[in-house]
Order: C-alpha cells, then sequence, then structure tokens
C-alpha cells in the first residue's frame, strides 16, 4: 500500500486533540491531513464545523469519540480510501504534501 495512516484522539481532561496522520511509504514522508478538504467534507464537516481547520482540532471528549469512531469506520472502507488517496495525490501535485521526513 502506497500510504499509511494514524488516527490520533489525545484526552487532555473533558478535551481532546484529534490528528490523522498520512505516511507516504515509498518515500518516507508523512503529512498532517485532518485539513485536507476531502477530510473536512466526507468526516469531520458531517459532524463539527470549524470555520479553520488545522493539522490538529480540539474538540470535547464526545465529539472526540464520534469523529474517532467514523475515521474508522470511513479507513476500513475500501472505496472510501480511493477517493482518498486519490485527493492526497491532488495534495502533493499542488504542494500542499509537508514532506517530513519520518
Amino acid at each position: 500500500m502506497l500510504y499509511s495512516f494514524s488516527i490520533n484522539l489525545e484526552r487532555i481532561n473533558n478535551m481532546c486533540l484529534f490528528e490523522i496522520i498520512a505516511i507516504n511509504n515509498s518515500n518516507n514522508t508523512k503529512s498532517s491531513i485532518t485539513n485536507l478538504n476531502f477530510i473536512i467534507s466526507e468526516l469531520l464537516g458531517p459532524i463539527i464545523s470549524f470555520e479553520d481547520y488545522e493539522s490538529s482540532i480540539q474538540i470535547n471528549t464526545n465529539i472526540g469519540n464520534k469523529i474517532y469512531n467514523k475515521s474508522v469506520e470511513l479507513f476500513n472502507d475500501s472505496n472510501w480510501l480511493l477517493c482518498l488517496f486519490n485527493a492526497l495525490e491532488d495534495d502533493i501535485e499542488a504542494g500542499a504534501w509537508s514532506n517530513v521526513l519520518l
């Protein structure tokens, strides 16, 4: 598989930090994709709305659990993953991939 993913939900008191990291296995780079338009429209937007999405978002625990569970569901859907892979390729071609080496 070209990409691996890490879905992170860090609980801090009654709040959570949520982030999705994509790892490009061909060149060992990673990038936070939490604010990728595809992730916002398909995952985050239906659950919670922000004016500006950052690479990680701070949310209450209840919303954090909903987003995490929905993430796991979507990342196990092969058709959804194909759409995500296409969105990642577009992101890389546009120069938006952060290219942080592992």
